[in-house]
């Protein structure tokens, strides 16, 4: 199915197999020393002054109001420099502390991108009903905030010069495939929301608003969550009729699994006395439905994922 994400970037730019270039192997993150090079900066500045400050020539020292001035102007064009490094050096300093934090998230990242990887190499449709390979595990809880944690540095930093960005992606040896430019749709403030609202920093993401713990069940549609452009979806989807597609997926997967539990409940009951092993023969076929619920939840995360990704302008 051919769709658009939110912002313009079409998942045949993002789903380019020729673009999935990441050395995972080495992803890695150098240490910055951006705000000591600017220090360096001032200390020259400073020493040159001196220097030049005292090696005038014998004949303008004679002059004493032409060597006031002279140096009075040279401090004051040596200090307007040093005011602007200074500033670059506590810019530097916000750069450097905001990459320093994302090392610790960068396993996890990596553990992310290797699952969304992995899952683009396959047909996420199980070959056998008997099959116990699950095609596509959905991302694990600190996988789905690394990802939000590398957004949200992606808009910080973009705010202070989007290059330190780039150079942690070279240093950190990533070839991920640069996408387009295009004006992003929304700030990482609205979006940060909106994966608040799904709870996607939780145990796992609510498709449903009437899931939510504490949330009533509401009679609006789109699953409670009324009318499309109040549904936080609508940030990551371009439009709800392929949003509708994956979570009623989702729906078909759940009705299924619970369905075929409540089905094996009697018939398996009798197992449960006969240890771990008869218990899991008579319910041969479970591991085939958890995996069709966790492909349906998995694509919706992916989806998000990889959104995310295209926002930071990259893609795998």
């Amino acid at each position: 199915m051919c769709c658009k994400y939110g912002g313009g970037a079409s998942t045949q730019e993002i789903d380019n197999p020729e673009s999935k270039k990441i050395n995972l192997e080495q992803l890695k993150i150098r240490d910055l020393d951006l705000p000591k090079k600017y220090e360096h900066k001032i200390m020259d500045l400073q020493t040159t002054f001196n220097e030049e400050s005292f090696s005038l020539d014998k004949e303008r020292m004679l002059n004493k109001e032409d060597s006031e001035r002279f140096i009075q102007k040279a401090y004051s064009e040596v200090n307007k420099e040093i005011s602007t490094l200074k500033i670059k050096s506590a810019q530097a300093e916000k750069v450097t502390a905001e990459i320093q934090k994302l090392k610790n998230y960068l396993k996890d990242f990596k553990n992310g991108v290797q699952l969304i990887l992995d899952a683009g190499k396959t047909n996420t449709q199980l070959k056998s009903k008997r099959s116990t390979k699950l095609e596509a595990a959905p991302l694990s809880q600190n996988q789905r905030i690394a990802f939000k944690k590398f957004y949200e540095s992606f808009d910080t930093l973009n705010s202070e010069g989007k290059k330190y960005f780039s150079d942690l992606i070279k240093t950190s040896e990533m070839t991920i495939s640069k996408i387009p430019l295009y004006t992003l749709k929304h700030n990482s403030r609205d979006i940060s929301r909106q994966l608040q609202r799904i709870n996607w920093e939780g145990k796992s993401v609510e498709f449903k608003f009437k899931n939510l713990k504490g949330k009533k069940n509401s009679s609006d549609g789109n699953y409670g969550w009324g009318n499309w452009s109040s549904n936080p979806f609508s940030y990551f989807y371009e439009d709800e009729k392929t949003w509708r597609e994956a979570v009623s997926t989702n729906d078909e997967a759940e009705a299924a699994f619970e369905s075929y539990m409540a089905r094996m409940r009697f018939p398996c009951l009798g197992s449960t006395l006969l240890g771990a092993k008869m218990v899991e023969h008579c319910y041969s076929s479970k591991s085939w439905y958890e995996s069709q619920l966790n492909n349906s939840r998995s694509s919706v995360e992916y989806h998000i994922s990889r959104w995310m990704i295209s926002q930071m302008k990259y893609s795998l």
